[in-house]
């Protein structure tokens, strides 16, 4: 859509793109906030989300867009923050896309998307095709979906409900909201055996109460299911993929990995988001003059980062927080070794490493072992009902469902899932079918004051526990301290 949007552009108007991860992002607008510093980081964040929303949705003026996006998106502090500028940011986001139109900066992609459909040329450019194709139908924008409403072609949609999983950008599901002539439901999955299949139907009528819903597996596959209570990073299967919900669990899992030396790859480039992790550390240490990210140089400290994405309600900084506050110090050796290692095992054949990814950059993908990580039921367990709530908790659902089905061979879950929806699931998981659960082996033993012990920065010996925390002494590059780590994730030496 976005080339068709690109080619109804007029004479004259060739627009200047972003490219890869582009410049439009929260810090675009924070210099136009610099007289407001307790406040910049929030109002540019504001700015952007709503920027992002307008160019997703059909509105056509920004005031008509701003009340719809407070009332949609904001809630406690941050709508009362929006209301109260609102007039301020509606104009600073004109500012910005005057600058776009004029060619003065470099615009995001649905710049161009959104004049093309305000115009009406990109209605008349769809008039020159008889039939109208379109995928992933489930996670459209607005504006394709006012597209497809206004256009008097045959169209045919395909996509499916419970994979929607962008609701963040706005997506809309045309699935639901464009009527159709005739509807054909393809319920075999050539990816999985029927195991999973009776799995992940239930999976579905348990978490959205759909009766009805029930998929079917290939007779040519047996994929097994399995649950498991504790997964250490060496019975992580090499050829296996580990899905995550969240990037600082993915960052996790693959700290755990690099310390077994075990293979690694990851699904997307990593690069940027190992950059946040220095730059967040380097802000930690007082180093600013080295921050690449200017959102995170902006901060005063890393305090004030925290302080900025628990008001903001911003996860991916509060990730980065999270790690830097946890893996300090000698994060920065670990982060420059994980890397060096996870590049040379993207040389090896997929079957001999381990693959991590998001379950949004799994969408699409095929694992012949997939195993879900911990998060992925735990932010389903703290999604609440009602409202906003609803949609959060069904787009939760839909990325179990993601993962659920990404496996073609064995699909390993979190013990957490045997605590969720009803007795009927709960014996399902239990009794070993769809399938059975994987033998635990016997416990170890707990760890000691005095064990020497595997940590994240090499061997070390114990020198005193708690059950929450564990202090290791270490030796590193002729270097004695102490770090703290939790007990369960330590192992002993043997």
């Amino acid at each position: 859509m976005h080339s068709l949007a690109y080619g109804a552009s007029r004479p004259g108007e060739d627009w200047k793109v972003h490219g890869g991860s582009g410049s439009f992002s929260q810090a675009t607008l924070l210099p136009s906030y610099a007289d407001l510093p307790e406040q910049q980081h929030s109002l540019g964040s504001l700015s952007y989300g709503f920027l992002t929303y307008f160019l997703n949705t059909s509105y056509r003026r920004l005031e008509r867009a701003a009340q719809h996006f407070s009332e949609a998106t904001l809630s406690g502090e941050q709508q009362l923050l929006f209301q109260r500028h609102s007039g301020r940011i509606i104009a600073e986001c004109r500012t910005l896309m005057s600058a776009w139109y004029r060619g003065h900066h470099a615009c995001p992609h649905d710049f161009y998307l959104k004049l093309a459909h305000h115009s009406g040329r990109l209605h008349r450019k769809l008039l020159n095709y008889d039939l109208i194709l379109v995928d992933e139908g489930q996670d459209l924008s607005e504006i394709m979906l006012d597209l497809l409403f206004g256009s008097p072609k045959r169209i045919f949609l395909v996509g499916d409900t419970h994979q929607g999983i962008y609701g963040f950008r706005h997506a809309v599901d045309a699935m639901r909201k464009l009527p159709a002539d005739n509807e054909l439901e393809l319920s075999l999955s050539f990816r999985f055996g029927q195991e999973l299949a009776k799995l992940a139907s239930l999976y579905i009528r348990e978490a959205k109460g759909v009766g009805s819903f029930n998929i079917e597996g290939s007779p040519q596959r047996n994929t097994r299911v399995k649950v498991y209570r504790r997964l250490r990073a060496r019975q992580i299967p090499r050829g296996g993929a580990v899905l995550a919900r969240t990037n600082l669990s993915l960052f996790e899992t693959a700290l755990r990995l690099y310390e077994n030396r075990r293979p690694l790859r990851f699904e997307r480039d990593m690069g940027p988001l190992l950059q946040r992790v220095r730059d967040t550390i380097s802000l930690h240490q007082g180093r600013k003059e080295g921050i690449q990210d200017p959102f995170i140089a902006a901060f005063r400290s890393l305090a004030h980062m925290e302080n900025y994405a628990e008001q903001m309600r911003d996860h991916y900084l509060r990730s980065l927080v999270g790690i830097v506050k946890r893996h300090e110090p000698g994060l920065s050796r670990v982060l420059s070794g994980m890397w060096e290692h996870s590049w040379k095992s993207s040389e090896l054949p997929p079957a001999k490493v381990v693959t991590l990814s998001t379950v949004h950059s799994a969408k699409g993908e095929q694992y012949g072992t997939v195993i879900l990580h911990e998060d992925i039921p735990q932010h389903l367990e703290q999604t609440g009902h009602g409202g906003n709530q609803e949609e959060n908790r069904d787009e939760e659902v839909n990325l179990g469902y993601v993962a659920i089905t990404r496996a073609s061979d064995e699909l390993m879950l979190p013990e957490q899932y045997t605590r969720l929806f009803s007795p009927a699931w709960q014996r399902m998981l239990a009794s070993g079918h769809p399938g059975k659960r994987r033998p635990e082996s016997s416990s170890p033993a707990p760890i000691q004051a005095g064990d020497r012990v595997r940590t994240r920065l090499g061997p070390g010996v114990v020198k005193h526990v708690t059950p929450e925390s564990a202090h290791v002494h270490i030796l590193l590059d002729g270097t004695e301290f102490t770090i703290t780590e939790r007990p369960g994730e330590l192992e002993q030496e043997q």
